[in-house]
């Protein structure tokens, strides 16, 4: 049985199309409020009922409503495959007693299948007055009792699948979150979970309507907790707090690198003393090296050297830069102001015996 109620309009009738679709192989029997006339005849909205539901679907073999105070049948024959030859037969009924006394005195349809005879028993009751068909059947054969021959025998089947599987949904909550509004998520926190372990949970969603949806299964295996920033290196780890002066892997300092670049002193000590370069020449021997007793291998004590001697040979030119300093620029200031002199003594005698030649 498939029914839509009062008010149809297109989304309606393209559900009940895919709802009859999804289930080929089942026998279906509509039903509307409204589809026959009190005239035996459809309803334009029964004739487009009948154009887009009745006759696209194979499956369809009756049609019921009601709204119009009357019983009428009408039996239609529909070529399915068209080849001229009528495929099944569409029994449509309409049946509504509210005009009658007292609003129709409780007069319903009633459907009997037989499937031992492959056919349907059509009659009326009215539980109210304890009496069969509201139409006198002598005096309106056929009206309120028929019969119907429909094929009724099972259909065999065979389900052939390679998996099967049995979801048990349990009532053991979790949680539960009300007045969640549409387009929300609700959270709930499952607490208590052993480390390792399997656990399956679902969730069922519903509404003040007595509407309710339910989701599929899911699993998950519990993993490690999540450890907090501060814990990481204290509690009960296996790091210790490095205490100050206890370094667990202990090297000696680095040499200085020296100066790629050394700059000459612009106030170079007057007075030099001569053991500063006796302490150079101890340095470029290699005696300097006796402060690097720190190193345990012999490849440690040799790359010492190695950088001492370079900081030796780094000092020494700086050293000599401070003493010996160009005399270039001094000397040409000497050279000039001898010149002038001569220049200016020349000229004075030049002046002074031109005077004499003249007198």
């Amino acid at each position: 049985m498939v029914y839509l109620g009062w008010g149809i309009d297109d989304e309606g009738i393209a559900w009940m199309n895919e709802v009859l679709s999804q289930h080929p192989d089942r026998t279906a029997i509509l039903t509307f409020h409204e589809y026959l006339q009190a005239t035996g005849t459809r309803h334009p909205l029964g004739e487009k009922l009948y154009q887009e539901v009745v006759l696209p679907n194979e499956n369809v073999v009756a049609v019921l409503s009601g709204h119009y105070h009357e019983a009428q049948t009408l039996v239609d024959e529909i070529d399915d495959d068209g080849d001229g030859n009528p495929d099944r037969t569409v029994y449509q009924m309409l049946s509504d007693y509210q005009a009658g006394p007292e609003g129709g005195q409780g007069y319903m349809r009633l459907l009997h299948f037989d499937t031992e005879n492959n056919r349907i028993f059509v009659n009326t009751y009215s539980p109210y007055m304890d009496d069969y068909n509201y139409y006198d059947t002598d005096e309106y054969p056929n009206k309120d009792e028929f019969m119907i021959d429909l094929d009724l025998t099972a259909q065999e089947k065979r389900v052939a699948t390679d998996n099967f599987a049995v979801n048990v949904y349990t009532n053991n909550e979790i949680g539960t979150v009300e007045d969640v509004a549409s387009g929300d998520t609700a959270e709930a926190t499952w607490t208590d979970l052993t480390e390792g372990e399997q656990y399956s949970w679902y969730a069922t969603v519903s509404d003040d309507y007595t509407g309710e949806s339910r989701s599929p299964i899911w699993s998950f295996v519990k993993g490690e907790d999540d450890t907090p920033d501060e814990e990481i290196g204290n509690g009960d780890g296996n790091q210790e707090e490095e205490q100050p002066g206890n370094d667990p892997d202990p090297r000696p300092d680095p040499s200085p690198s020296p100066d790629p670049d050394p700059q000459p002193n612009p106030n170079p000590d007057p007075d030099p003393r001569p053991d500063q370069g006796e302490g150079n020449d101890e340095s470029e021997d290699g005696q300097g090296s006796e402060n690097k007793n720190d190193q345990t291998t012999e490849e440690a004590e040799q790359n010492n050297n190695q950088q001492d001697e370079s900081d030796a040979d780094q000092i020494n030119a700086s050293n000599n830069n401070k003493i010996n300093l160009p005399d270039t620029a001094t000397n040409m200031y000497q050279y000039l102001a001898l010149s002038l002199v001569l220049l200016l003594s020349g000229t004075i005698l030049y002046v002074r015996t031109r005077r004499q030649k003249i007198k």
